[in-house]
């Protein structure tokens, strides 16, 4: 079972190196977007990736992305996916090798991420950049309380950290309990399981915010807008060919 769960990994991750090896994509009104890498590998806390956001027609329509800055975010692309991991030796190694091989992995992935945020940060305008961080905490919900930076201007305290930390954490657990529940052929009304547990997390974890903190994180998310981003597994990538990039069903 072991074996076939981390198989199961090195498979997503396969298909998301694939992913980002793709041309750049034409997003609407025949502007380019770009396929970056890098947040893929990122750890809790850093949510929906920047990269992601920047392929969604939606976003760069909302941002007025200039065509000069678009050919810089594409060129930054092309230049993270030049480092993106090797897999081909994973086959030959032990389980014990792989397990290394995904840490290591994770920790570069996630000091990509951070080389790859701040190069886009020096190419956006400043309000384009909080714009961008606005969507991306609206997309993230309550988990953007895991990242730090939200955890600093809500001001939240060790305590309430600690609280947060471990609402996820016991949401991962049942999450797993109910994933072990399919696996054993259970799956009567899990789809409605699946949104109690979602719906009983977000209650819990906004439950450990005081009425101030609730307010500055909702200001946090700015004007509301509607994004669709795709997810990894059936239907595709996140962001793949953005919205426009959809098929049309029924004409």
């Amino acid at each position: 079972m072991r074996r076939s769960i981390l198989w199961a990994a090195v498979l997503v991750l396969v298909a998301a190196v694939a992913v980002q090896a793709q041309p750049p994509e034409r997003g609407k009104g025949g502007r380019r977007g770009f396929r970056g890498g890098g947040s893929f590998f990122g750890g809790a806390g850093r949510g929906v990736g920047i990269d992601s956001l920047l392929r969604n027609d939606k976003v760069r329509e909302e941002l007025d992305l200039l065509e000069p800055q678009i050919e810089e975010l594409k060129k930054l692309g092309e230049s993270m996916r030049r480092n993106r991991p090797d897999f081909s030796r994973f086959r030959e190694m032990s389980a014990e090798e792989r397990r290394a091989a995904f840490e290591k992995m994770r920790a570069e992935g996630e000091k990509r991420a951070k080389e790859m945020e701040a190069k886009i940060k020096e190419i956006l305008l400043p309000q384009q950049w909080e714009r961008l961080q606005q969507i991306r905490i609206q997309l993230m919900g309550v988990r953007a309380l895991l990242n730090s930076e939200v955890q600093s201007k809500l001001k939240l305290s060790q305590q309430q950290v600690a609280k947060i930390t471990e609402a996820f954490q016991q949401s991962r657990q049942k999450m797993g309990e109910l994933m072990q529940s399919m696996r054993g052929g259970n799956r009567e009304g899990i789809r409605e399981k699946f949104s109690a547990l979602q719906k009983e997390t977000e209650e819990a974890v906004l439950g450990i915010l005081t009425s101030e903190q609730k307010e500055t994180l909702e200001k946090l998310k700015g004007k509301k807008v509607d994004i669709q981003m795709r997810r990894f597994g059936r239907g595709g990538p996140p962001g793949r060919g953005g919205e426009g990039g959809r098929r049309k069903r029924g004409g």
